[in-house]
Order: C-alpha cells, then structure tokens, then sequence
C-alpha cells in the first residue's frame, strides 16, 4: 500500500507544466493534504514501517547474543565460589555494596558508595587494586580462544555502536574486536572488568536498519538531542496529516 501510494502520489505531481494556479497537485482539501505529505514523507513510514517489521527479528538472525557461561569461565579463569573465606579486609566506610569477582584467575572486591562510584580492591589487603587496561584485554583474549583479538580500543567518547539516548551506558569503556566469522565485538568497563555487552555483525547491522530507521539514532542527531526532537516532531506530524486525511478520504468514500 504503502509503494502503490508513492508511486501514484509522483506520477500525478506536476513540477514543470503545472495545474491551473500553478498548482503541482490536481487535488485540493483533504485529498491535497494527503498528496502532498504523502510525497514528501511516505518514504519515511515506508521505511518505519519495513524497520519495524525487523523488530521482531525474522529468522532470528538479529537475536541478540550475550556472553555464553564458558566465556565468562575463561574470562574469569575461575569457577569456584571461594573467595568469601579468603577475605581478611574491611571494605571503605563508605561503602554500600560490595560484590566479588574473579579477573584472570586475581580476586577482586568491587565496592560501591551512595553515588554509584566504584572502586576494586584486593580483598585480602583491603588495598586499591586498579584494573589496566592491557590486563583487562589480556583476560579478554580468552572470551573466544580460537579466534584472534584484532581490536583493542578505549572509548572516551560515544559513537555509532556505544551510545547512551535512549539507555545509559557507560563511559570511558573497552571494546575488543575479535576476527571470528560474526566478526564479535565485546564491551567491557574498565573500572570493574564486567563485560556489558557482546554484539556481531548481524546486531550492527540491525543497529542501522532498526535504530536508525525506526529511531533516528543517527550519529549526528543523537549527538545534538535537540536536532533529534525536531526531526521527531516533524515526521511525527507528517505521519499524523497522512494518517489523517487518508482516514477522511476513506469515510468520504463510504457514506457516498
């Protein structure tokens, strides 16, 4: 429905030998309305329309796919709930949680005041234990063994695939590239080690074709919220003048 309208919308446009008043439209009322949006904006629901249908991943090939037990087994280079007795230290006073992990086979201690911020600490010092970034991505190595890392890269900024409009994500962050056949990406805090999330080629291209088409999180845009606002408001208000002069032509249609 959707392309019929379009391609019948320009072939009764006019942009050269125009109607009478130099109009570039035959129609006028209702049926002008919806010519006229309908040329200008009837890409764009085709192709919210087509990108919503992506949404519910056909074939699965956009599933998302997290990182399996065995990949956090190796990253940790642990499995074994021991570090509890092996705690001598206090946590910091102001501390108001405390979680334990394990790092490359080194315990670690994340605490976490009322502000969220997070410190690791050896737990059987009580000491800071600040995690480098070249252990971090050492101990990535092992999350796909049979497969080479290819990128190691520290993200102080947002970009195209890590960035926080319509979530918050964190920031600076590690990704770690690797060249299997999915092509799989890892995104780790380097604060703490955790691993926030694992995309592939198949996510990134859904990142365009959803994201972009369905949500504008286009770069440029979701860098300048404001500009992203305006452009939804205005494609909110094409959409709602077809929407609307269509179901009107359509009733005029019936009661004849």
């Amino acid at each position: 429905m959707a392309v019929s309208g379009i391609w019948i919308g320009i072939l009764r446009v006019r942009l050269r030998r125009r109607y009478s008043t130099s109009r570039i439209t035959p129609y006028r009322g209702w049926m002008a309305w919806h010519h006229v949006t309908g040329f200008f904006a009837g890409v764009f629901v085709l192709t919210w329309m087509l990108s919503g249908w992506l949404s519910l991943n056909p074939g699965g090939f956009f599933a998302g796919r997290g990182p399996s037990r065995e990949m956090l087994q190796r990253y940790a280079s642990h499995d074994a709930p021991s570090m509890a007795g092996e705690w001598l230290s206090r946590p910091p006073a102001a501390a108001v949680e405390a979680r334990f992990v394990w790092l490359a086979g080194k315990p670690l201690m994340l605490v976490s005041d009322r502000s969220g911020r997070q410190t690791s600490i050896d737990p059987a010092t009580g000491m800071a234990a600040p995690l480098s970034d070249a252990a971090i991505f050492e101990a990535a190595r092992q999350l796909m063994p049979q497969a080479a890392m290819t990128m190691r890269r520290r993200l102080d900024q947002y970009d195209a695939y890590w960035y926080a409009h319509h979530q918050p994500r964190v920031l600076p962050v590690l990704r770690a590239g690797f060249d299997d056949a999915a092509q799989t990406w890892f995104h780790i805090d380097p604060r703490s080690g955790e691993i926030l999330g694992r995309s592939d080629s198949s996510r990134r291209s859904y990142r365009w074709l959803f994201n972009a088409l369905h949500s504008f999180d286009l770069p440029l845009l979701v860098a300048w919220r404001p500009a992203w606002d305006i452009v939804m408001w205005l494609l909110s208000m094409l959409g709602l003048t077809i929407s609307v002069s269509g179901i009107v032509i359509g009733w005029r249609r019936l009661v004849r």
